[in-house]
């Protein structure tokens, strides 16, 4: 009777749940540099329009009174905003946010590349903590923002202010990133490794 030797093979699984969930950071990330970036926060009646780092004037403004300060048609300058407390506390939590996104996608990534399952789930696990701790700051940061901004309104000449597309691209950003941290909690399975059994006999027949 032929001789039999029994192996274990392990497989280890990657679950589409976490390459959702870094494609989901990834764009939250690049949706919240894009809002930083640009300068259409907030805009009035066609002439003006801000952000959280920069002011613009239209190059044919429909109203020839503009805020004191502006910059001239055409042009932009730093915002006059910079210097008021809930400008510093939305710039830093949206910066901070930012930071967070990038760890956790880095953290994601990490859990993702390794075969060592000790540190997959090490790797998910403080993913899931930075991209929840990044929501928090996004949430806080996006209703502060205009928020305050409307307690001040008498400052600010113009009739009609409306949340512009850089806003809502903030938004879009946060909404990318509840649904990345939705993923990471929601997918805790930690059973990521599975052992097939095998039985090889010395006359070269397998039988799984």
């Amino acid at each position: 009777m032929p001789d039999a030797t029994t192996t274990i093979e392990t497989v280890t699984v990657v679950r589409p749940l976490k390459v959702i969930s870094l494609i989901c950071e990834i764009l939250a990330l690049l949706t919240l540099l894009l809002s930083l970036s640009t300068c259409a926060w907030l805009k009035c009646e066609g002439y003006f329009k801000t952000g959280i780092f920069q002011e613009c004037t239209y190059v044919y403004p429909r109203y020839h009174i503009l805020p004191n300060g502006a910059p001239a048609p055409g042009q932009c300058h730093t915002s006059r905003i910079v210097e008021k407390a809930y400008f510093q506390i939305t710039a830093a939590l949206l910066i901070l946010a930012a930071a967070l996104i990038l760890a956790c996608i880095c953290m994601t990534g990490a859990g993702l590349g390794t075969i060592n399952y000790g540190q997959r789930y090490l790797y998910y696990r403080i993913a899931m903590y930075l991209s929840l701790i990044g929501l928090i700051a996004q949430q806080i940061a996006m209703v502060v923002f205009p928020l305050c901004f409307y307690f001040e309104l008498e400052m600010w000449f113009g009739t009609t202010w409306e949340l512009d597309w850089s806003y809502g691209i903030g938004w879009g950003s946060s909404i990318c990133t509840f649904f990345a941290c939705a993923l990471l909690i929601a997918d805790k399975e930690r059973e990521e490794v599975y052992y097939k059994e095998k039985t090889v006999y010395t006359n070269s027949q397998m039988v799984v």
